[in-house]
C-alpha cells in the first residue's frame, strides 16, 4: 500500500509538470502570435496613426473616444485582426494613456503603474494567462473564457526606439480545454494502469 501510494503520488507530480509545461509552451507560442500581430499592425497601418497617438496626451481626454482617429484605429485593427481568436486590443502611449480600446470606455485611462505596460514600454512583451467570468470584447459580453492578455511594444523594426504599447487579448478557451482534457487521459490512463498491475501481483 505505502509502494502503491508512493507510484500515485510520483504520477499526480508528473501530470501536474505535464501541464505546467504544456502551459508554459501554450502562452509562449501565443505570445509569439499576438507579438507577430503587432508587428504587422506596425507595418500596415502604424504610420497613418503614429501621430495621433503621440499627441493624444495633449487632448482633452473626456472628446478622445469620439475622434475620428479613435474610429480610423478600430477600422484597421478590425481588419487586421480578422480570423484571429483576438476578442480585445488596447493601444498606450508611452505614458501609459489608453489612446484606443475596444471598450471606448476604457479610453483615457492610465496605465502608467500596469508591470506589463512598463515591461512593453522597455522593449521586451509580456503575457498573463487568466480566466474571465464576464469582459467585454469586439462582439459585445463574453462570459467563462480563458483569455491571454499581451502587452507588445510597437516600433517599425526592432532595433528602433518603442513608439507605443499594444495590448492584445486572445480567446485561447479552446486550447486550455484540451490541454486540461489531455491531462486527465493521461492521467487516467497512467493511474489504470498501476492499478491493474497492482491486482496483478497480489
Amino acid at each position: 500500500l505505502v509502494a502503491l501510494a508512493v507510484v500515485v503520488a510520483i504520477v499526480v507530480a508528473l501530470s501536474l509538470l505535464y501541464r505546467g509545461v504544456l502551459f508554459d509552451s501554450m502562452v509562449e507560442a501565443e505570445t509569439h502570435a499576438n507579438v507577430a500581430l503587432t508587428k504587422a499592425f506596425a507595418n500596415a497601418v502604424w504610420g497613418s496613426h503614429a501621430g495621433f497617438v503621440a499627441r493624444a496626451g495633449t487632448l482633452d481626454r473626456a472628446a478622445l473616444p469620439g475622434r475620428p482617429e479613435v474610429a480610423a484605429l478600430d477600422s484597421d485593427l478590425r481588419r487586421l485582426s480578422d480570423g484571429l481568436p483576438v476578442v480585445k486590443i488596447k493601444i498606450y502611449d508611452l505614458n501609459g494613456l489608453t489612446v484606443y480600446s475596444t471598450d471606448p470606455r476604457q479610453i483615457g485611462q492610465s496605465a502608467a503603474e500596469n508591470p506589463g505596460f512598463r515591461r512593453a514600454r522597455d522593449g521586451y512583451p509580456v503575457s498573463n494567462l487568466t480566466y474571465r467570468s464576464r469582459m467585454d470584447s469586439w462582439e459585445g459580453e463574453i462570459a467563462e473564457r480563458h483569455i491571454l492578455a499581451t502587452y507588445a511594444p510597437v516600433h517599425v523594426y526592432d532595433a528602433a526606439p518603442v513608439e507605443a504599447v499594444l495590448e492584445i487579448y486572445s480567446d485561447v478557451t479552446p486550447i486550455v480545454e484540451a490541454a486540461e482534457a489531455s491531462q486527465w487521459k493521461i492521467l487516467a490512463a497512467v493511474l489504470g494502469a498501476m492499478a491493474l498491475v497492482y491486482v496483478l501481483v497480489q
